[in-house]
């Protein structure tokens, strides 16, 4: 599935924002509904300025949009600024003006989740965050979950192995993988017989 995530701001420059070879090379796009980020995830309130006509910028990216499977998800950051029911107002509107998924930014608990799934169910709905097993997240009708969790789990195993590495000169390998264990994971070793049978190159690594 490839997607863009629309923002909830004057559509102005939406041609311009998106890039001339925006369909052939990007999956995906995450921007805020607003021009001043109200971020309810970190406690921080920035303040906000929503549009009053919330189907604007869903307008204006199918106009842009070039390819009819190209996923359009429509992200709400009201929750924390409007409020809930402003939240569910601007949702529906985006769907209603073709967007194919809405996502409700600031989620903090799972009676937020059961609330989105239960006052959205007939929404498709995006959820980010960790607060719930995505098998459960899926059982409320959720059709996108993105996991931030993986992203805390690299900077933890990046920081404990440089703390080693400085501690004691080294790195242990069993924390690692290789270079032959990307290499087979991003399928080379079908590259370079391609490489090999059309000429491009004599040889192709044993290792792969």
């Amino acid at each position: 599935m490839r997607a863009v995530e629309v923002i909830e701001a004057e559509p102005d420059g939406v041609e311009v924002a998106w890039p001339e070879r925006f369909d052939e090379e990007v999956g995906g796009r995450h921007e805020p509904e607003h021009r001043s980020l109200s971020c309810r995830s970190l406690d921080i309130q920035c303040g906000a300025l929503l549009v009053r006509r919330v189907e604007l910028p869903v307008e204006a990216v199918l106009d842009a949009r070039r390819d009819p499977d190209f996923v359009i998800i429509a992200r709400c950051d009201a929750y924390a600024v409007t409020g809930w029911e402003d939240t569910i107002r601007r949702c529906r509107a985006y769907v209603e003006a073709g967007a194919d998924v809405v996502f409700v930014d600031g989620i903090k608990s799972e009676e937020d989740i059961r609330n989105y799934a239960k006052d959205m169910g007939d929404l498709p709905r995006m959820y980010n965050g960790d607060l719930m097993n995505t098998n459960d997240l899926a059982d409320l009708g959720y059709k996108v979950t993105i996991c931030g969790s993986t992203i805390w789990l690299i900077y933890q195993q990046v920081k404990e192995s440089f703390e080693e590495l400085k501690a004691t000169g080294a790195v242990n390998p069993k924390r690692f993988a290789t270079r032959w264990d990307v290499a087979s994971l991003l399928g080379l070793a079908e590259i370079y017989e391609l490489e090999r049978k059309y000429g491009v190159s004599d040889t192709v690594p044993t290792n792969v």
